[in-house]
């Protein structure tokens, strides 16, 4: 869908497959403050409003970690429907939601090829908004990620890229077992001002290949 977070993912139509994957990454909660409560459910295509409203809102504030500026984003909610929908046919693929009470507070996406040599590797973005950043939002919807990831038959590894300067996101992707790969010289152009990226990994210990 789009760049800031990689992708949409949706439920709708689901193949054999696709319907186990979806018992697996049913609806949850976590708990990240004494008040409130995190739900967690994968995106459907009857979302598409309600996401194409939030891109525009997180847009807004301009935060330079993420990639897209504002009036980029150029798809419309029937796009984002058949988006929703082809990406809930996908059996690497996945978009989760995260709402406290009725508002949704972020996302998480994997997305990944489905050609054969390339297939087993699943690249995810994350966000959350400004208020309820630093309160664990982030880190439940990554591990609910990790979760499903794990569970999925065809992926063996996550991937993502992050901005060099985005200490906390490096900071929790390090504590979820992610490892630094490499990076990306002059990655973002931001103001006039070329940024580095760094690329990070988290592969089944069983899956670790040869370099």
């Amino acid at each position: 869908m789009y760049a800031l977070v990689g992708g949409l993912a949706a439920a709708g139509y689901l193949t054999s497959r696709a319907r186990t994957r979806r018992a697996s990454s049913s609806s949850c909660t976590a708990s990240f403050s004494l008040r409130n409560m995190l739900r967690i459910r994968e995106a459907r295509p009857e979302d598409a409003a309600l996401l194409l409203s939030w891109v525009k809102n997180i847009n807004a504030e301009r935060n330079p970690f993420l990639i897209m500026e504002p009036g980029e984003f150029k798809m419309t909610e029937e796009d984002e429907k058949q988006f929703l929908q082809s990406c809930a046919e996908s059996e690497n693929q996945a978009y989760f939601l995260g709402f406290v009470e009725d508002e949704l507070v972020g996302i998480c996406q994997m997305s990944a090829s489905d050609r054969a040599k390339i297939r087993h590797r699943g690249k995810f973005g994350l966000t959350v908004v400004r208020q309820y950043r630093g309160q664990g939002v982030g880190g439940a919807l990554l591990d609910h990620l990790i979760a499903w990831a794990r569970a999925n038959p065809i992926l063996t590894k996550v991937e993502l890229d992050v901005h060099v300067d985005n200490e906390r996101a490096i900071g929790l992707y390090l504590s979820r077992g992610f490892v630094k790969e490499g990076a990306v010289r002059n990655a973002v152009l931001i103001d006039g001002q070329y940024f580095d990226q760094v690329c990070m990994g988290l592969a089944r210990a069983a899956s670790q290949g040869q370099t």
